[in-house]
């Protein structure tokens, strides 16, 4: 440890203090589960009537190499990690106080504001330039920077940090254009491991929003939005190619109710795609509650009835000719991110198709209509017909 000390602004009442240097030092700061911290050695002496001393403080420069910085709170479950490669400032002070640009290279062991949940951009390099800005009559800092390189990405970020002794706010704000594994790589665990079951092929803009109480137990307040234009949607179940969608995670669904999974909810409008020459639009969708998910939503199509071929296969049947509509409302349980008891309502009308049984080289023409109600599904308006025989039927199958 190095300080650099003007002796002669002393003689004017101020502590002018030119540099800092930190090299190859450790700051580790320690709550236990009873709240008993180590820094509790630097507790002010007790207040007395001596007059307060009006000399003043001040640090020109900061410099720090190798230095590692551990904040662990096992009251509150929170750990942050950071190994200082590099981090450099000189300070300007002004009447509200005082900014700085904060030159740092670091990396990233642990951000974990929920300890239970795991870490964000965990193991990832964070390198770039900060502007900071600290304000008596705020009592907070704010922090400004662009191209802040995380990982092998550039974030923009906004943020503001309360300096409250007992319920300091902290609200951050994140913009990047990346990739949907890129991202899910830096959320905490819980979330890459729901993120991870799906991929997008290019790139997405996306912002975050982490709002919450550094001094609360449990995580803050997480909303993550994102634009999807022209995109492939990749899944265990192949690709929805020509996708279009808004999509938002937010884990306080309803004020109220806390910042959990059981709060938490993923948000989907204006989604349009392509399965397999068939196209798909949900205008809105939505899974509540990440520990029991449910699923529910609209699903429209319209497409030529021989692109199920696509999808089915031909070797059984071959579908020529015809049109199918659907118009489904769905609601579905989610267990293991594979659809459990799923209930529909609407209705799937197919005209005119032609269909070549191959087992029997039977060829016929049918007209179908599939109404899902919630008390049954009712097939109407079956008509099969090959050659001048023509067929009806009607039927229902209970719930």
């Amino acid at each position: 440890i190095e300080v650099r000390l003007n002796v002669l602004s002393l003689l004017n009442k101020k502590v002018d203090i030119e540099k800092v240097v930190l090299i190859d030092t450790k700051i580790d700061l320690y709550k236990d589960k009873n709240g008993v911290s180590n820094s509790n050695i630097f507790r002010p002496k007790p207040k007395t009537n001596k007059a307060k001393s009006k000399t003043e403080t001040e640090i020109d420069e900061v410099d720090f190499k190798n230095v590692v910085f551990i904040s662990q709170n096992l009251q509150r479950n929170k750990l942050f990690h950071f190994e200082v490669a590099s981090l450099k400032s000189k300070i300007n002070y002004t009447d509200d106080g005082w900014d700085t640009d904060l030159h740092l290279d670091v990396f990233a062991k642990s951000m974990a504001f929920n300890t239970k949940h795991g870490s964000f951009i965990k193991d990832k390099r964070v390198k770039g330039k900060l502007a900071v800005q600290f304000s008596k009559a705020k009592n907070k800092i704010d922090v400004l920077t662009e191209e802040l390189g995380i990982g092998e990405d550039d974030f923009n970020i906004k943020a503001s940090f309360g300096l409250e002794k007992e319920h300091p706010i902290m609200n951050i704000n994140i913009k990047t254009k990346i990739l949907w594994l890129n991202a899910a790589h830096l959320l905490d665990p819980h979330l890459f491991k729901i993120l991870n079951h799906f991929n997008l092929t290019k790139p997405l803009d996306a912002q975050c929003s982490i709002i919450g109480d550094m001094n609360a137990e449990g995580d803050p307040e997480i909303i993550v939005d994102a634009q999807i234009k022209d995109n492939v949607l990749v899944s265990s179940e192949g690709e929805r190619t020509d996708c279009s969608f808004e999509g938002r995670y937010i884990n306080n669904f309803k004020n109220g109710l806390g910042n959990n999974d059981i709060n938490s909810a993923v948000i989907v409008k204006n989604f349009k795609g392509n399965y397999k020459g068939i196209p798909i639009v949900i205008p809105a969708a939505a899974i509540n509650n990440l520990e029991k998910p449910v699923a529910t939503g609209d699903l429209h199509s319209k497409f030529e009835v021989e692109n199920l071929g696509n999808v089915f296969g031909d070797e059984f049947i071959k579908f020529n000719g015809g049109t199918a509509n659907v118009d489904l409302k769905f609601n579905v349980n989610i267990v293991d991110l594979r659809i459990s008891k799923p209930h529909f309502t609407g209705k799937v009308n197919i005209e005119k198709a032609n269909m070549l049984l191959r087992s029997k080289n039977l060829t016929f023409q049918t007209n179908i209509l599939l109404d899902f109600t919630d008390e049954a599904l009712f097939i109407r308006n079956i008509k099969y017909q090959r050659d001048k025989n023509i067929f009806f039927l009607d039927g229902r199958i209970n719930n």
